[in-house]
């Protein structure tokens, strides 16, 4: 009979991340399972490596075993096995695979439980690394913060899937992670990853979906630090390190001239306090329409206004926020809560916004650059009714 031990504690995390690829609903079962294979570790020891897919993202983690012989296959329900892991408060637990009845008992001292196990060659591998593929290494927390700064602006568009993901691309000056659903964008530049390509002018980059991008987010805020390599073609991306591997279908087809739909003439100019400009919005925005989100910023010399106002259950607010303006009076709407996410994924103290007239787009970023990264956001405006 093969045995595999292993600790709770040390088996849980890797076991709890690779979970988050799992399908609640699939249509091939096999996908339901994680697979478990056995190898070395090089120092003597042995460890699992713990794989989910759902069939356009797969995932690997590692998980340290006390004891186990090298070469064990088995997949076992993801779900169910996460489960009764996280009620057993960290004890050890003896997996005993019994070939003839195709189960997993599971021993954890005064108590056991058993699953069933399916024949992991049923199960789909993930592809192999991409032929003709360009390879980036990179600090795990710069990806990380890439993601963080765009993921949120992905469009749900069926009609235009290259939408449904953030778009990343690099250049001899910097590698630009942006996303946007037509009525936001957000754009970031990290200044200290670089990529050579004055040979042939080609613009390298990729499309992520939004699942592995949440994935990979999960992923590498939980637990890698330290440098990652990236490979990429046009069809598929691969990302790893000594801890973890991600493979994934990349979005096919044209990404839209993001830098084209960015005002280049917005010149009222206005300079504002982040954290007093997030508070305003933070007290106004729940007096508002529920359903519009709609919000007015009203500028005048030195001053912004900002108030919502629902007619309905006779709901309002306002408030005054000192800001840099020195131009005629002018008023413009945004849906509330988006400005507020992108005011909150600026860093600097003060933010710039940049505005046009009431139907143009309004564009947010750093008051002033800092040489590490930029970071630009658009948002579309809303029309406000004047009774």
């Amino acid at each position: 009979m093969k045995i595999i031990k292993f600790q709770t504690e040390d088996f849980l995390p890797s076991l709890a991340i690779v979970n988050t690829v799992v399908l609640t609903k699939t249509s091939l079962p096999i996908l339901s399972n994680v697979r478990i294979e056995t190898k070395a570790d090089g120092n003597g020891g042995t460890y699992a490596e713990l794989m989910t897919s759902d069939s356009e993202t797969w995932l690997q983690m590692k998980a340290p075993l006390t004891e186990a012989e090298v070469g064990i296959v088995i997949c076992i329900e993801a779900k169910g096995l996460l489960q009764a892991l996280r009620n057993l408060g960290g004890k050890p637990v003896t997996m005993e695979i019994d070939d003839s009845k195709h189960i997993v008992k599971c021993d954890y001292g005064n108590g056991h439980f058993s699953l069933p196990y399916e024949d992991a060659r049923d199960f789909p591998l993930p592809m192999a690394a991409p032929d003709c593929a360009k390879t980036k290494l990179m600090d795990a927390k710069k990806m990380l913060t890439a993601i963080e700064k765009a993921g949120f602006a992905t469009a749900n568009d069926e009609l235009r899937p290259v939408m449904n993901g953030v778009r990343f691309e690099f250049f001899a000056d910097g590698m630009v992670a942006v996303a946007t659903d037509g009525y936001k964008l957000a754009k970031y530049k990290d200044l200290t990853i670089t990529y050579d390509n004055s040979e042939d002018q080609t613009i390298y980059g990729f499309t992520l979906p939004k699942k592995p991008c949440s994935t990979l987010l999960n992923v590498l805020g939980s637990t890698v630090a330290g440098d990652i390599k990236v490979m990429f073609n046009d069809h598929c991306f691969t990302v790893n390190n000594t801890k973890f591997k991600m493979s994934a279908r990349l979005i096919e087809g044209r990404y839209p001239n993001y830098d084209s739909v960015i005002p280049k003439d917005n010149d009222r100019i206005v300079t504002i306090a982040k954290n007093d400009f997030v508070a305003a919005m933070k007290h106004v925005l729940p007096m508002g329409n529920a359903n519009s989100e709609l919000v007015a910023l009203s500028f005048s010399m030195g001053m912004m206004t900002i108030s919502a106002e629902d007619f309905d259950f006779s709901k309002s607010a306002s408030e005054n926020v000192g800001c840099d303006y020195a131009q005629d009076e002018f008023t413009i709407g945004f849906k509330g809560s988006t400005l507020l996410q992108l005011l909150q994924n600026i860093d600097t103290d003060n933010v710039k916004v940049m505005l046009k007239d009431p139907s143009r787009a309004g564009v947010l970023c750093e008051d002033k650059p800092n040489g590490v990264y930029e970071y630009t956001s658009l948002i579309m405006p809303m029309l406000i009714q004047n009774d």
